[in-house]
C-alpha cells in the first residue's frame, strides 16, 4: 500500500502542511522530474524528502525498524548537481535495475522501442536515469590520472552521442551489462578497505578486467 501511494504523500505534505501562496497549485508529484519542476517545487520535494525522512529515522531510535529497513525507506540527497531526476526511496525500485538490464541485454529492435518499454514503469525509468548520472559521478570521483579521465570521457561522450542519434543498440553490445553492473556493486566494498594502497591495487585490476 505505502508503494502504491507513495507518489500521492507530497502533494497531501504540502497541501496540509506547507503555508504557501493560495493562487499557488499545490499537489505536487515525486514523479516529475528536476527538469520539469520549477524552483519553488523543488524546494517542495526537499521539504518533504526532509520531513519524511525524520519520521522514518525517530522509527529506528524507537527501535521500529532495523538499520536495512530504515536505509530502504529514506529518501536519498544526492550531492551530484548533474542528477537531473527526483530520487525515490531504494524500496520503491527493488528490482527495477536488474529487470531494466536484462530488458537491454535482450533487445534487438530500435532505441526508441527500448527506450519507451522503460518508460512505461516510471519508477524504472528514473532509477535508469539515476543510476546513469551516479555511474559517470563515481567514476569521475574514482579516476584521478590525466589520460585516464581523458579516455572516460571519450567513452561517456561516445555513448552519449549515439544515445542522441538513436543508434546505441547499433553500434553498442547491451550482452554485457549485467556484468559491468556486478563490478560496480563491487566498487562500494573495495572503497570501504581501511589499506589505500590494497584498494587502489584491487580497483585498478577489476577496471582493467575485460
Amino acid at each position: 500500500m505505502l508503494r502504491s501511494r507513495f507518489q500521492s504523500l507530497p502533494g497531501a505534505f504540502n497541501s496540509y502542511l506547507v503555508p504557501s501562496d493560495k493562487n499557488e497549485k499545490k499537489g505536487f508529484s515525486l514523479s516529475k522530474s528536476f527538469n520539469e519542476v520549477s524552483p519553488s517545487k523543488r524546494s517542495e520535494a526537499a521539504k518533504f524528502a526532509q520531513l519524511w525522512n525524520e519520521f522514518i529515522c525517530s522509527f529506528r531510535e524507537e527501535d521500529l525498524i532495523s538499520d536495512r529497513e530504515m536505509d530502504l525507506l529514506l529518501v536519498p540527497y544526492s550531492s551530484d548537481p548533474s542528477l537531473k531526476v527526483l530520487q525515490w526511496p531504494p524500496f520503491l525500485l527493488a528490482s527495477k535495475i536488474p529487470i531494466a538490464l536484462d530488458t537491454a541485454s535482450q533487445f534487438r529492435s530500435r532505441d526508441a522501442d527500448l527506450w519507451k518499454r522503460i518508460c512505461a514503469d516510471e519508477y524504472m525509468k528514473c532509477v535508469v536515469i539515476e543510476c546513469y548520472e551516479s555511474f559517470k559521478f563515481v567514476l569521475n570521483a574514482l579516476v584521478v590520472g590525466e589520460t585516464e579521465k581523458m579516455i572516460i570521457g571519450i567513452i561517456i561522450k561516445e555513448v552519449e552521442n549515439n544515445i542522441s542519434k538513436s543508434t546505441f543498440l547499433a553500434n553498442f553490445r547491451t550482452g554485457p551489462l549485467q556484468n559491468l553492473c556486478k563490478k560496480f556493486l563491487d566498487l562500494p566494498e573495495i572503497l570501504r578497505d581501511g589499506d589505500p594502497s590494497k584498494r587502489n591495487n584491487v580497483v585498478i585490476v577489476r577496471v582493467r578486467l575485460p
